[in-house]
């Protein structure tokens, strides 16, 4: 991470460069803090730079920590309505290694490097002018730009009704910005469902379905986009089934707890329990990778220092996405992935473990 940047003054964003797909290292140009323990961090090209993206895609950040590379997936929560500069806001995980990371060291000027941008949940292929925003937490980000998104470039024909669940009133991550939204257009309603009690005009206790149907009675009309911890999405995926909402309304982004933060362990075998392995010739890189039947593909590359990318660790980003034509694998998800992909041979390498011999170009 260095610190020399060029500076970049209105005229250049005239004609700036589009960046849609890649690698690319930016410069962090602002730090806000949103609650005690998130932060949105704000990041403009080295060269002028329009950043382009789907509003609810995510990038994933390559830093160097320790001397190891790690990699980290966050959604872009500013809007492409607002292409000069890139935000994403980060909440900290207790033992998180990046996120505590950025909070302790990413200062204003700091370069860091991005790839992307992904991610299949967004309001681009999917309509969200007349929708129901559900998220909790963390969960705000994409929802934060899918708004911003709607209301910047159509907000005539925007119809959004907006429940965000938290912990408390202090832990509503952009609290202001949502207020200033609802402010400026009738047409974008916001809720609060806090688990404290709160000064605020907020409902007290979880969200259920006679809550849901008191704040938005229309919301069979609507297209529901939900992100959230893993807890969350659960109850709100069974209140959406037991409400009768048809399948093709409802669109979600899986959003981890804390063991999306967690440093990745390497755990000892235990040489008295017997398991069988596998050959995967990796052969780009001239490696014969032995991995277990009980062990991630994701695990055994990273052992071999193989140069692959770990970012979420859940199935859920696509960053670990590789293919085989030859090797036999079994997947825990393969929601990132297209059914083109998955017709080649692709899988996600840290959700999959290996059932036969096979080769593989990383």
């Amino acid at each position: 991470m260095s610190t020399n940047s060029k500076q970049i003054v209105s005229a250049d964003l005239f004609s700036a460069t589009p960046w849609e797909k890649g690698e690319i290292e930016l410069v962090c140009s602002r730090i806000d803090s949103q609650t005690h323990d998130v932060n949105t961090y704000w990041f403009r090209g080295i060269e002028a730079t329009r950043f382009h993206f789907k509003p609810g895609q995510f990038v994933t950040l390559k830093l160097e920590i320790d001397g190891k590379p790690v990699y980290r997936s966050y959604t872009i929560s500013s809007s492409p309505s607002r292409p000069y500069a890139l935000g994403i806001t980060i909440k900290q995980i207790p033992g998180g290694v990046v996120s505590n990371w950025l909070a302790e060291n990413l200062k204003k000027g700091d370069k860091i490097t991005a790839m992307g941008p992904e991610g299949q949940f967004n309001c681009i292929d999917t309509s969200a002018e007349k929708c129901l925003l559900l998220s909790a937490g963390s969960g705000i980000t994409p929802m934060l730009s899918i708004s911003q998104w709607l209301l910047d470039t159509a907000p005539e024909n925007a119809d959004i009704q907006f429940i965000h669940s938290a912990r408390s009133e202090m832990d509503i991550i952009c609290h202001w910005l949502l207020d200033d939204m609802a402010a400026k257009h009738a047409n974008f309603q916001t809720e609060f469902v806090l688990e404290q009690e709160a000064l605020c005009s907020a409902w007290s206790g979880l969200l259920d379905q006679d809550k849901l149907q008191a704040i938005c009675p229309d919301w069979k009309t609507r297209n529901w986009f939900v992100c959230g911890p893993e807890g969350y999405m659960k109850a709100v995926k069974k209140m959406a089934s037991d409400l009768g909402l048809p399948e093709g309304q409802y669109f979600e982004e899986s959003f981890g707890g804390p063991q999306l933060e967690a440093a990745p362990v390497a755990v000892e075998e235990d040489t008295a329990k017997e398991t069988t392995s596998f050959s995967l010739n990796v052969t780009n890189h001239g490696k014969l990778v032995q991995i277990s039947e009980d062990q991630t593909i994701l695990e055994a590359l990273e052992k071999e220092g193989l140069p692959i990318i770990g970012a979420c660790r859940q199935g859920i980003c696509g960053s670990c996405k590789v293919t085989s034509s030859t090797a036999e694998v079994t997947s825990t998800s393969d929601v990132s992935l297209t059914p083109a992909e998955k017709e080649q041979g692709a899988f996600l390498a840290c959700c999959s473990t290996l059932k036969s011999d096979g080769e593989m170009v990383l």
